[in-house]
Order: C-alpha cells, then structure tokens, then sequence
C-alpha cells in the first residue's frame, strides 16, 4: 500500500468513513514500510476515525 492510496481511500471527496469495526494489518510484511504505516495509523487519528472492536497486525517476523 502506498500514501496515495492511503489518500484515496480515506480522503475520498464521494464518501466518509467515520467508524471501523476492526482494523487489520496484512499483506507481505508490514514492518518492511514503517513510514507507511505510521502515515496510515496518523491519518485514521487525524480524520477521527473510530474503531469499535479491535486492531490486528498480522506479520511473518519473529517474535520478540
């Protein structure tokens, strides 16, 4: 995922999202772009985004 898509999806002009159920982390390995998912967890705080249930991160490394 790239901080344009990020963009698109959550900075649409046609719909907003105000509330998540769960939120969930996937694909490849998440913690290879860590400025990505940073941008990504700021713009859901900076546009106030709720998630209900919970959060998930889902990564192939090692447990520490």
């Amino acid at each position: 995922m790239t901080k344009e898509i990020i963009d698109k999806l959550f900075r649409s002009k046609d719909y907003k999202i105000v509330e998540m159920s769960h939120f969930a982390i996937t694909g490849g390995e998440p913690t290879l772009v860590p400025d990505v998912i940073e941008y990504l967890i700021d713009t859901i705080i900076e546009l106030d985004i709720s998630i209900i249930d919970y959060v998930n991160s889902f990564t192939n490394g090692p447990y520490i």
